[in-house]
C-alpha cells in the first residue's frame, strides 16, 4: 500500500468528470487500499479517485462506521435537508457550510464486485454526498453563494499557486 498525493485546488482533474470502472480487478483492489492508506494519512472523512489523479469513478469514506469503498456510486434517492460543515483535502483551510440531503441510498459496487443498495444517513451521508461531487467535477466551493465564494478569492489564488509544488500535500 502507498500513500499517494492530494491535488490542491487549481489541478485540472478536479474538474473533470470520473470515467466508469468497467471491472473491479487486482488493480482496483490495491488501488482502493492506497486509497485508504492515502485518507487515513491524511486524517479525512472521504477521498475521491480524482484527488490523487486517478480519473476513475471510486471513493473510500471513513466517517464513524469504518471504512466503506465504492466503485461507480451514484445517489438514487435523497430525504430531508441539513446545513453543517465541510473541508476538503483539495481545498486545505477552507471549512465552509454546505447543506446536503440528511439520507441517502446509493447503488455502487462493492470492493468484491457485487452491486449494492446501501442507504446511508448523518455524517456519513454527508461525506458520501461529497466524495460523489469530486466523481462529477463538483467541489464544495460550487455549492456556496456567489457573494461568499468572492471572499475566498485570495485563498483559491494561493491554492492554485501551490498545485506547482509549493503546497506540502502536492508532494
Amino acid at each position: 500500500m502507498a500513500v499517494l498525493g492530494i491535488k490542491i485546488y487549481g489541478d485540472s482533474i478536479l474538474r473533470e468528470k470520473a470515467e466508469e470502472v468497467e471491472d473491479t480487478d487486482i488493480y482496483v483492489e490495491r488501488f482502493l487500499d492506497d486509497l485508504a492508506e492515502t485518507l487515513d494519512y491524511h486524517q479525512g472523512l472521504g477521498l475521491a479517485a480524482p484527488q490523487v489523479e486517478v480519473s476513475r469513478r471510486i471513493i473510500v469514506v471513513n466517517a464513524g462506521n469504518g471504512l466503506r469503498t465504492m466503485i461507480n456510486p451514484s445517489i438514487l434517492w435523497k430525504s430531508g435537508s441539513d446545513s453543517g460543515p465541510e473541508e476538503c483535502l483539495s481545498l486545505p483551510g477552507i471549512s465552509l457550510m454546505i447543506n446536503r440531503a440528511k439520507e441517502i441510498v446509493v447503488q455502487c459496487l462493492l470492493k468484491d464486485g457485487k452491486q449494492k443498495e446501501l442507504l446511508i444517513g448523518g455524517l456519513e451521508a454527508r461525506a458520501f454526498q461529497h466524495e460523489i461531487d469530486h466523481l462529477n467535477e463538483i467541489l464544495i466551493i460550487d455549492r456556496i453563494a456567489k457573494e461568499e465564494l468572492k471572499s475566498l478569492q485570495e485563498q483559491l489564488r494561493e491554492l492554485e499557486l501551490s498545485k506547482k509544488g509549493k503546497h506540502p500535500r502536492n508532494k
